[in-house]
C-alpha cells in the first residue's frame, strides 16, 4: 500500500515545515505544503490528498472559504480536514463550523507533531 498524501495550507512556513519533515520521518506519509489559500486549493486540486490540515486565518483565501470549496468539489468532498487555528476564537461557534463543513476537529495553535499525528492516525489508520 503507498504513501497517504497530506496537505499542510497554513501561512507560517516554519510551522508547514517542521510539520512535514516529522511527518514523513515516519515512513508513511508524502506530505505537500502551502503558505496561500489559493495555492492551497490549487494544489488540493492536483495532488488529491487524504487529509488536509488547513489554518483558519490564512492569506489570499481563509480556512472557511478553502474547506467550503473542497466539500463542494466532486473529487474532494470526501477529504479528511483538520483545521488548526491560533486565533483566539468562541470555541462553540468554531466547534459548529467545523461540523458544518463536515470537518473531523481542530486543534488549537501552538499544537506540536505528536498532537497532529495522534489526529492524523486517527483519521487514517
Amino acid at each position: 500500500m503507498g504513501k497517504k498524501k497530506i496537505l499542510i495550507i497554513d501561512d507560517e512556513a516554519n510551522f508547514t515545515k517542521l510539520i512535514k519533515l516529522n511527518l514523513e520521518l515516519t515512513g508513511q506519509y508524502e506530505v505537500r505544503t502551502e503558505n496561500n489559500g489559493l495555492l492551497g486549493l490549487a494544489a488540493a486540486k492536483e495532488f488529491k490528498p487524504d487529509l488536509i490540515l488547513l489554518d483558519i486565518a490564512i492569506p489570499g483565501m481563509n480556512g472557511y472559504e478553502i474547506a467550503s470549496a473542497i466539500r463542494d468539489d466532486k473529487t474532494l468532498k470526501d477529504v479528511s480536514i483538520i483545521f488548526m487555528t491560533g486565533k483566539e476564537l468562541d470555541s462553540r461557534s468554531l466547534q459548529e463550523r467545523v461540523a458544518e463543513l463536515g470537518a473531523y476537529c481542530y486543534l488549537e495553535k501552538p499544537c506540536d507533531s505528536p498532537e497532529i499525528l495522534t489526529k492524523i492516525t486517527e483519521i487514517l489508520g
